[in-house]
């Protein structure tokens, strides 16, 4: 019926659609616009009545007739805004950007608990004592007395015990809503019953960012674009689990019945039409067993679905099994669970609590599969669930359940037994919106009334409401629908144009002649019609005779194939005897093909069986068992070729050989061949090693015989159409067909041969990425033959030799015969070869020197299988699309005797050279012959017996060039003469004429006139009296750049001016440099005092390429700063890389310089050197500056320098001693720039010579560096060919410094990751796409690396499927070393020639810590992507990070010494992205167009907390005005202006009194005294000290210490000896909150603890204060979490007035004890004034006091805007486990999925059976939630990532998991470590929703700082997931998790309003905001 209706639907639309084109365009109108408004309304409407009908059901379940507030991000108050969100970004993104508005409240509290049940067993129960704690045993195995937990009176007892502490692995929740006393709370918090586990999961877990990460990145790869998901949870509970067949059946049947999968069909039972936008379904499978979706993944792979959807099978993990407690594995089941919860439909096995948890969070209702018995799938095998909520597997049958009744499941209305378990069990399901009951005739509401005394009274009275309005609701909803939908149709009649109709009206594409027929649907095989497309028009036309033969065909073939009558007869009488009988005419004829040996050999022999079969009238049939269908199309219209698999003789057809009976040439042999009796069926054997009796298949007078037989089977592995032609009734019939004979598998293999999508997008994607902007293609085909095949010189030789004399290749060209930089031609060479060593020679040698005719040669290499892999499916594609590529090429050569080169010839009409088959391992002379023909071989033809004399005779029949036993078809003399004058007289001129003129006019002139050459001068940065063609890079690398937005200033260019004529009067040769080098040999004071005009500094060269040309950089801007002349180490054939860079005069060292002498060429270049610097100033030579100066001196700049060395970069050194020293020669490896701008002397002229600080490598570079002709002709030719054609360039620079260097597959991914997060490289699509559109963009990827794998994997991912942009990539790597081979000639000369072909890229990717890398990008002008170094060959992740300057790295800098504190406060010098310590410059200040005004205006709309003084310079940290600005929501907590005051004030009181000043001096001089003077009182301090606690702990004990300086007017000092400076800027202007190292105690503060005699609880609990005490000069404070009672007194207002008088405080603490400084009254007064929002104490104060340093900064921004940005709403994940050992937990996981998914913070997954309004529209644009997880441990956000990978959301949205960091271990106090923790906490901080881990100090800085009151995972106990999983916090502040209870405080504690125990933590306070309307509360 429904098919029925389809097709009348059909009708409908293309009746209506002829109708509407008919009608008048005004009419058109009039009726769209009609109807449009209809639709409109219809919309409108409707969704008025869901929202009226919403808010009534809402109104009546909670007896209110107002509306719920709409949902926003803390899901309608579900979650609080207190918590960080960038701590853990699922807790309030998963709800913005995934989640459907929840309108229910979670309960504010939850208690603990002692063993109950054996209390009870015992009689040990008592009511007149209560018990401390008690435990509670709610497991499986629970006892009867263990349950008597659920009972009313149990509970009254219970309630009164403090603590109870619960041990369960069920989901007892039904049993809880048994008990009275809880039902009416129940029923108020969740009227939809079954969304208990549902609410609560999602406000309780929140999956750490590493877990999130794992399941966004999942998602997005294998989830995001599927159109539908389904997610199958597979659990095995036998004794021996693993993979069982009847398990495999059960899901097929299940998946299959529900209409969840289609079912397989067969290729031609297919319907699928690709020109339509296929749906794509993916199915998430999780199981510890990967056999299952492995299955699933060949079943769909294998045969279309029935329905035509793409089925994408993906399985995360298959772990094969449960590792309960292992971290990863925990992070990756969690992970799992979040993926299948994302999907829209779920199965999942019986009693599987891990299914339970999935489909409850995504708010699915599961089919789930029945458990098997007896190794038999059940039937049914599955059930639907009624409810979403979990099972409780073994509730309480007795005891006072049994009082409710014996079967609560059938008594109370919304409990039910579970559809998995046998009536002992328990689940809740929402009765009241079961509105299909309610609504039909059996139900009208008296089920309800029946139960509602069980019910909560005001509940009973509201459903009586329910059931008044629930006919208006259906009704209402009912009409709206029907209007909608008859819109939605009438418009879509009307306006949507029918596939089918607009299929009519296409024009027919070109056929090629008439060959192919017009009935076919072009998408289902592009290749069919858009061949034409890719080649150039074919000379061989067919003829009429064969076209009309070809028409004729397709009629017989329909008639008589497969399911047709004909064939049905044909095949009965396979049966009778194997004896044709009484046959008649009208009968049909078949002769099948049956596949061997290669591609090639089949293809061959197919053509030959098609001519065979149109000359006598058969219809062909091929054997489609082997890859026949995932190779080729059908190729005739309306029936298939397909042999089909129940033919009769399928069983048979692999044993025939030449001994079955029904073989001809054995029959032939015994004599059983008459002519009175025909047989059913012959076999045909055509093989290379036929007998002579088999080759009588070719005579006239066996054909006579043969063609009465119907059924002839073939198999065959030659081309044996040639022989066809001896036949002489045949030759008649083939002369009229191909009238030019040499066509015959031209024409037939271009009709018979149509690759399928998959082949033909290879074909497209390497034809339009490698050959299409080529202006000629040569192929190159070759196929070794020897045993073992492989590599081999002497055939490399002979490709070289035939390719070169035949004018194919071009020669290579002498040196300075070639002038490369005309336009140039381009010559792509396409080799197609079992092993790509011969591509990669060919590479390397067009690569090394230019070819003499100018030609820019590109080498192309599609696979390089290595093994020869039949039958393998992919392989033979590849093999297909290499074959057809081949035939695309302009010219061909191929090898002696190849198949494969055959039928490339043939398709392409191509006449190849033939290589001859070399002998005795030597290259055959001559290497090769043209062929004569375009068509193949038969290479053993029967050329004795019957054809014999026929081929001596025949004209066109001649022996084979490369096989003399062979025959091939040929034109005759005749017209080949008469097709060559034609052709010509007719074709138009050749293109090369063209090419040539048009290479004549854009060259012409090119650099005569000055306007052009003023552009390559570089602004001015070159000199001009330099000579072109000497050194043609040095004008010419402009050219070949975009212009540089850098522009050099006029001081530079002035600079370089001076200094070229500085150089020109003291270089070498000249008069100056003779009297220089004289007094080297001078020892010091004689000569010395003449120094004369000039001086000089020797650059010597050392390690790699690379190091030498960073500090050569470095060396010259040292030159031009101090007036040197610099001059180069020429020994290491710096002249075979570089051009003389000074005009008139050379910067090469003269070979015959004193210090050169001998052999011994390094015994100036080392330390032991008496002239070494480093070494003077550790001999302490005396009285340097009062001696005579040496005459040198040796400076020792490399990488493992000492600290006397570095002394070279103090401006005292410089000054009094080194400037004055004639000759300095340096030996480097470093780039030391960084720290030459730290030398105040220096920095004020760096300043005008490089404004832009960034550009210095950039600037001096280009000047200074020029590649010789012969590397400049290895940049051009690899440029032109590779990279000129491109639409964009990506650059990827790959070193490895693993010690065992080579492909990594780690550092693959990492790279993967990189391009593809950063979106520098697209991603993979599964879509076929029509290739037959306008070119698309090519993006070309240069990869350079010692190690080629890199490039090749890159090569053949782009190679194997499309891009989801539809880039065609490009992936070229110049030269593949794999051992570095400095100061050989030859490889410096490529490694420099890549260096400037990186440089010319438009984005580049480098590895970390490679000078390679700087000097490619520095060169460009990019800043690159920097691949993170990884750590235990681990990818890291991020895998990298965006540089925040184009500059170079100094990897050793001088960071103590005389710059230590130069660097701190120097704004355009920072840490360096890849090296740690390392600095590099930068540039850029975000605010350096602001004035001072629009700056204050800025910093008082966001937050008025910061000072808009000058006295901080913006760029020197960077964070401090642009967190608000540019990443911060505005926040709705504004500070009170008496707190902007009040810091203003302190602000004045640190710069008075801070470090430096002279009261800080008096103050530090009271610290050597025993008490305090009573004069000394107006500075006072404390300081705080870093302890050994976490980062987390240090910030929130940081706040309060200054909180308290605030309250107090003390100054605050920080420790600085750990990492503070790497982490935060200085926050007050002026001064520095940095404790001076010199403080007196700092030796002494290391040691404070309790026992300390100045320990203040030790002085109070040994009685040494009292009222007469004379207050210390200093106090130490022990506030860390073990502190004592006498330690707690401080918080006391008595004790304060003690405190107050000391002048130093030292404070040592891990809390936050910010809300027990409120409970000190005479403080309460002041706070109150400075926070009337009492919970934003930290959130204000932590956003005044702490702003990132720069690198730090960068680590937040360029993740924020890589991976945040753009996401519509941001969770955070926080998650830490304080477990031992920690790691991944499944049961964290589980919690974290629970919390998420009940509070809505992620989206629940869509259900077949959704509503309208819940079912997801996957045309709309989808919102993007972009899940941040922040853990140690990445297999939390692994697993996040792989299940929202795996199933859609119900919501349509879109998650994305991302973790920054996974460093699996707390490193504190190392830098790196300290910083990504830092940025991860302000990532978090940016977060929309947060959900941290109890007692997470890291958490609470995190959602403090963001202003998020977060959701508290509960810490689970015994591995258990607690329940509920979360809770939301009352506020954003902190926790104070050791406050004072006991004591002067206790009391205040409970009596003030605003404090509140924490939520995750009995023992803890914090402050939240307490309205008066809720003070009773």
């Amino acid at each position: 019926m429904l098919k029925q209706t389809k097709v009348n639907m059909y009708h409908i639309f293309q009746i209506s659609g002829d109708v509407f084109r008919a009608l008048g365009l005004k009419i058109k109108i009039l009726i769209t616009v009609i109807f449009s408004g209809l639709l409109i309304g219809s919309v409108i409407l409707l969704s008025f009545s869901n929202n009226f009908n919403d808010q009534l059901l809402d109104a009546t379940l909670n007896g209110s007739s107002e509306s719920e507030t709409l949902h926003d991000k803390f899901i309608g108050g579900l979650l609080k805004p207190g918590f960080d969100e960038g701590s853990c970004v699922s807790r309030y993104t998963q709800s913005l950007l995934y989640r459907k508005p929840s309108p229910y409240k979670p309960s504010p509290y939850l208690e603990y608990s002692r063993c109950y049940g054996t209390m009870l067993n015992n009689h040990a129960i008592s009511t007149n004592s209560t018990p401390r704690h008690l435990y509670l045993h709610i497991l499986h195995d629970s006892r009867d007395e263990d349950k008597m937990f659920f009972c009313t009176k149990d509970q009254d007892m219970i309630d009164k015990v403090p603590w109870l502490i619960v041990k369960a692995n069920v989901y007892f929740v039904p049993s809880l809503w048994f008990n009275p006393t809880f039902q009416t709370e129940l029923m108020k918090l969740f009227p939809q019953k079954e969304a208990v586990f549902h609410h609560l999961a999602r406000y309780l877990y929140h999956p750490t960012n590493q877990v999130w990460g794992m399941i966004t990145r999942y998602h997005d790869a294998h989830l995001a674009r599927a159109d539908d998901r389904l997610g199958i949870q597979i659990r095995v509970f036998s004794d021996k689990a693993g993979y069982f067949q009847h398990v495999m059946d059960q899901i097929l049947s299940c998946t299959q019945r529900e209409k969840l999968l289609p079912k397989v069909v067969s290729q031609e039972e297919s319907k699928l039409n690709m020109s339509e936008s296929q749906k794509l379904k993916a199915v998430l499978v999780t199981s510890l067993y990967p056999e299952y979706a492995d299955r699933l993944k060949n079943m769909f792979w294998e045969q279309p679905s029935s329905t035509g959807e793409l089925i994408e099978v993906y399985q995360p993990s298959g772990e094969r099994y449960q590792q309960t407690d292992n971290k990863l594995h925990d992070q990756k089941a969690l992970a799992e669970m979040y993926l299948l919860s994302l999907t829209d439909n779920i199965v999942t096995s019986a009693r599987s609590t891990f299914g339970y948890v999935a489909h409850s969070l995504g708010g699915l209702k599961p089919w789930l599969l029945y458990q098997p018995r007896d190794a038999s799938a059940p039937d049914p095998p599955c059930v639907r669930s009624t409810s979403i909520d979990p099972c409780h597997l073994t509730p309480p049958s007795h005891g006072c359940d049994a009082d409710w009744g014996t079967d609560s499941g059938k008594v109370v209305p919304f409990v039910k037994h579970c559809e998995d378990r046998d009536n002992d069990d328990l689940r809740l399901f929402s009765y009241a919106l079961r509105f299909e009951d309610i609504s039909s005739s059996s139900c009208d509401g008296h089920k309800m009334r029946a139960h509602s005394h069980l019910l909560h009274p005001k509940l009973r009275f509201n459903m009586k409401k329910l059931e008044d309005n629930i006919s208006f609701k259906i009704s209402g909803m009912t009409k709206l629908t029907i209007t909608f939908a008859t819109c939605l149709v009438l418009s879509m009649v009307l306006l949507l144009p029918s596939y089918n109709i607009s299929n009519l009206h296409k024009s027919h594409l070109t056929t090629t002649g008439g060959l192919l027929a017009t009935g076919f649907d072009e998408e289902s095989c592009l290749s069919r019609y858009h061949q034409s497309s890719l080649r150039k028009p074919s000379p061989f036309k067919p003829s009429t005779n064969l076209v009309s033969k070809l028409r004729s065909y397709e009629m017989l073939h329909k008639r008589c194939g497969p399911n047709t009558d004909a064939y049905k007869r044909a095949t009965k009488r396979l049966g009778n005897n194997n004896n044709v009988i009484n046959s008649n005419g009208d009968d049909c004829q078949y002769v099948v093909w049956t596949p061997m040996f290669g591609l090639g050999n089949r293809i061959l022999s197919m053509v030959s069986v098609f001519t065979y079969a149109l000359i006598t009238d058969r219809v062909m049939l091929v054997d489609q068992r082997n890859d026949i269908t995932d190779l080729f199309c059908e190729p005739f219209p309306g029936t298939s070729w397909l042999l089909p698999l129940d033919f009769p003789l399928t069983d048979q057809i692999d044993s025939f050989n030449r001994t079955h009976s029904h073989c001809y040439g054995t029959m032939l042999k015994n004599h059983t061949v008459n002519t009175t009796t025909r047989p059913s069926h012959l076999y045909i054997d055509i093989f290379h090693d036929s007998r002579d009796h088999d080759k009588m298949f070719f005579c006239e007078e066996n054909q006579a015989f043969i063609k009465n037989v119907p059924w002839l089977v073939v198999k065959s592995n030659l081309y044996y159409a040639p022989s066809l032609w001896l036949i002489p009734s045949f030759q008649t019939k083939l002369i009229k067909l191909f009238p030019q004979k040499d066509t015959v598998f031209h024409h037939l293999s271009h009709y018979l041969f149509h690759p399928t999508n998959q082949v033909w997008g290879m074909v497209t994607r390497s034809y339009n990425a490698y050959l299409s902007r080529a202006d000629e293609v040569l192929g190159l085909q070759i196929r070794v033959f020897s045993t073992p095949a492989g590599y081999f010189q002497h055939v490399m030789d002979q490709i070289m030799s035939c390719t070169q004399r035949e004018k194919l290749l071009p020669e290579l060209a002498t040196k300075g015969s070639q002038n490369i930089t005309k336009t140039l031609r381009l010559k792509a060479v396409l080799v197609t070869s079992l092993h790509p060593e011969y591509s990669d020679e060919l590479k390397n040698m067009f690569l090394e020197r230019p070819s003499s005719t100018g030609e820019i040669i590109e080498v192309y290499q599609p696979s390089g299988e290595r093994v020869q892999q039949t039958d393998k499916k992919v392989h033979d594609q590849k093999a297909l699309a290499e074959i057809y590529l081949l035939s695309l090429t302009d010219k061909l050569v191929t090898s002696t005797r190849s198949t494969f080169g055959y039928v490339a010839q043939g398709l392409g009409g191509l006449k190849p050279w033939i290589l001859y088959e070399p002998r005795h391992n030597k290259a055959p002379d001559p290497p090769c012959v043209r062929a004569m023909s375009m068509e193949p071989c038969s290479l053993k033809a029967p050329i004795s017996a019957c054809q014999a004399e026929t081929i001596k005779t025949t004209p066109f029949v001649k022996y084979c060039e490369d096989r003399i036993t062979g025959i091939k078809l040929k034109l005759t003399v005749t017209i080949a003469t008469c097709f060559i004058l034609c052709s010509v007289l007719l074709l138009p001129p050749s293109p090369n004429i063209f090419n040539r003129l048009k290479s004549n006019l854009t060259t012409t002139g090119s650099y005569d006139s000055k306007k052009p050459r003023e552009k390559l001068l570089g602004g001015g940065l070159l000199a001009t009296e330099l000579d072109d063609e000497s050194c043609l890079s040095r004008y010419h690398q402009a050219s070949l750049r975009k212009p540089s937005p850098h522009k050099p200033s006029a001081y530079l260019v002035s600079k370089l001016r001076s200094y070229e004529k500085l150089h020109k009067r003291c270089g070498p040769g000249s008069d100056a440099y003779k009297s220089a080098t004289e007094k080297l040999g001078l020892k010091p004071g004689n000569g010395s005092e003449s120094v004369g005009e000039c001086r000089y500094i020797v650059w010597v060269p050392y390690s790699g390429l690379a190091n030498r040309i960073i500090s050569l950089v470095s060396v010259f801007l040292y030159a031009l700063l101090t007036e040197r002349v610099i001059l180069v180490d020429q020994r290491s054939g710096i002249s075979d890389l570089f051009c003389e860079p000074f005009p008139a005069t050379s910067w090469l060292l003269p070979r015959n310089f004193p210090l050169l002498g001998g052999k011994k060429r390094d015994r100036f270049f080392d330390r032991s050197n008496s002239h070494c610097y480093g070494t003077m100033l550790r001999n302490s030579a005396p009285n340097l500056t009062e001696t005579s100066l040496p005459s040198y001196l040796y400076l020792y700049l490399i990488s493992d320098y000492s600290d006397d060395d570095k002394m070279f970069f103090c401006e005292e050194d410089q000054k009094t001693f080194i400037g004055e020293v004639p000759w300095l020669v340096v030996n480097s490896n470093i780039y030391f720039v960084p720290s030459l701008w730290l030398i105040p002397s220096f920095q004020t002229e760096l300043i005008k010579m490089f404004p832009e600080k960034e550009t210095v490598f950039h600037h001096l570079s280009r000047y200074l560096l020029h590649p010789t002709n012969q590397v400049w002709g290895l940049v051009t030719r690899s440029y032109d060919a590779y990279l000129s054609r491109a639409d964009e360039r990506l650059g990827i620079q790959v070193r490895v410094f693993d010690r065992h260097a080579g492909y990594l597959q780690h550092v693959m991914d990492q790279i993967v990751a990189c391009t593809q997060r950063e979106k520098l490289l697209p991603e993979l699509s599964t879509q076929v796409t029509n290739t037959s559109r306008s070119k698309r963009l090519l993006k070309v990827v240069l990869v350079t690396s010692l190690h080629p794998e890199y490039s090749v994997k890159l090569k053949r991912m782009f190679w194997e499927q499309p891009t989801s942009t539809g880039e065609s990539i490009e992936v070229y790597q110049p030269s593949e070393e794999r051992v570095q081979q400095t100061d050989k000639k030859l490889h410096d000369q490529k490694a420099l020639a890549e260096v400037y072909l990186l440089s010319l890229t438009d984005n580049i990717v480098t590895t970390a810590r490679s000078t390679f890398g700087y000097f490619a990008h520095s060169l460009g002008g990019l800043r690159p992507w920097i691949l993170y170094k990884p750590v235990n060959r681990t990818a890291p992740d991020p895998p990298c990070v965006k540089a925040v300057s184009m500059e170079p790295c100094f990897h050793r800098p001088p960071l103590y010494g005389c710059q230590a504190k130069t660097i701190e406060i120097t704004p355009f010098v920072m840490t360096c992205e890849d090296s740690n310590p390392g600095l590099k410059l930068i540039f850029g200040y975000i605010f350096k167009s602001l004035g001072l005004k629009m700056k204050i205006l800025i910093t008082f709309i966001f937050s008025s907390l910061l000072i808009g003084s000058p006295g901080f310079d913006e760029g020197s940290c960077v964070s401090r005005y642009t967190k608000s600005l540019l990443y911060r929501k505005p926040s709705p907590y504004k500070p009170s202006p008496y707190l902007v005051s009040k810091l203003r004030s302190y602000e004045m009181l640190h710069k008075r009194c801070g470090p430096g000043t002279e009261a800080y001096k008096k103050a530090t001089e009271q610290l050597d005294e025993n008490q305090v003077r009573s004069s000394d009182k107006k500075c006072r301090y404390v300081v705080w000290v870093a302890t050994e606690y976490g980062l987390g702990n240090r910030i929130i004990s940081m706040v309060s210490s200054f909180l308290y300086a605030l309250l107090t007017e003390r100054i605050l000092l920080v420790d600085q000896r750990k990492d503070i400076n790497d982490l935060f800027c200085e926050p007050f202007p002026d001064t520095s909150w940095l404790l001076p190292l010199d403080f007196p105690l700092m030796g002494q503060i290391d040691s404070y603890y309790k026992d300390y005699s100045r320990c203040y609880g030790t002085m109070l609990k040994n009685h040494a204060i009292n009222s007469t005490t004379t207050p210390p000069s200093h106090l130490y404070l022990h506030l860390l979490h073990d502190y004592r009672e006498e330690d707690k007194m401080f918080y006391c207002e008595a004790n304060q007035a003690f405190i107050k008088n000391v002048p130093w405080l030292v404070v040592k603490s891990n809390l936050y004890f910010a809300p027990s400084l409120w409970l000190i009254p005479s403080f309460q007064t002041k706070l109150l004034k400075l926070f009337p929002q009492k919970y934003t104490v930290f959130h204000h104060l932590s956003r005044y006091l702490f702003h990132p340093t720069n690198q730090v900064w960068d680590m937040v921004t360029s993740t924020y805007n890589a991976n945040l940005s753009k996401a519509d709403e941001v969770l955070g994940l926080q998650i830490r486990v304080f477990s031992t050992p920690s790691g991944y937990f499944q049961h964290v996981m589980d919690q974290i999925v629970s919390c998420a998914q009940r509070e809505k913070l992620l989206p629940e997954l869509a259900t077949n059976g959704s509503s309208h309004s819940q079912v997801m529209n996957t045309t709309r644009s989808k919102k993007l939630k972009a899940v941040l997880v922040a853990s140690l441990h990445p297999e939390y956000s692994d697993e996040l990532r792989k299940m929202f990978l795996e199933r859609p959301s119900s919501t349509g949205e879109i998650i994305q998991v991302y973790q920054p960091s996974g460093e699996r271990v707390q490193q504190t106090d190392e830098k790196l470590h300290d910083q990504k923790a830092l940025a991860e906490i302000y990532l978090l901080s940016l977060t929309d929703s947060i959900v941290t881990t109890e007692r997470s100090t890291f958490g609470y800085v995190a959602h403090g700082l963001g202003g998020l009151k977060p959701w508290i995972l509960y810490e689970p106990k015994n591995q258990k997931v607690p329940e509920p999983p979360c809770v939301r916090a009352l506020s954003m502040e902190p926790c104070f998790i050791r406050a004072p209870l006991h004591g002067c405080q206790a009391k205040t504690i409970k009596t003030t309003h605003f404090i509140r125990p924490c939520e995750n933590w009995n023992l803890g306070i914090k402050l939240v905001d307490a309205p008066d309307k809720f003070w009773w509360w």
